[in-house]
């Protein structure tokens, strides 16, 4: 069967453990947001989706992919791995020097220390917002260099 472009086709996952990196795609480049690892890395995108307060983390992310899916593409990016924590770490470490030389920050950086939903959620938006101004400053730079 032909299938049409825009469907990947990938290996059926062997690893039961995976790391991934989400973001977005901006000039041509991938600049990921959050890093993670699971061994249910579908189940983990459907708790981002639901974006349950009780669950920070997953709360943090499906915010900023929803603030983000507004006017962008969120891609993720993984790969198995038979060493999923010391991965993540990794990708963390690399990630967050990327950002902190752009002027923002990941969101495994965001220490959401409120009980209020509301301000949470204001929280992650000015960090998403931050991070999208971040990238067209340097998008902006790029065009006058």
């Amino acid at each position: 069967m032909q299938l049409p472009n825009s469907i990947a086709i990938r290996d059926f996952p062997v690893a039961t453990d995976s790391v991934y990196l989400l973001g977005l795609e901006f000039n041509g480049e991938f600049v990921p947001f959050y890093v993670g690892q699971s061994s249910r890395i579908l189940g983990r995108i459907a708790d981002y989706q639901k974006a349950n307060f009780s669950a920070r983390t997953d709360f943090k992310v499906g915010v900023m992919v929803d603030y983000f899916k507004v006017n962008r593409k969120v891609k993720i990016a993984f790969k198995e791995s038979s060493n999923p924590k010391d991965d993540e770490r990794h990708w963390i470490e690399e990630a967050r020097k990327e950002a902190r030389s752009q002027g923002y920050i990941i969101l495994n950086d965001l220490d959401l220390k409120t009980g209020d939903e509301d301000d949470a959620r204001r929280t992650v938006l000015q960090t998403a917002a931050q991070f999208l101004r971040s990238l067209e400053k340097r998008a902006s730079r790029g065009n006058r260099e």
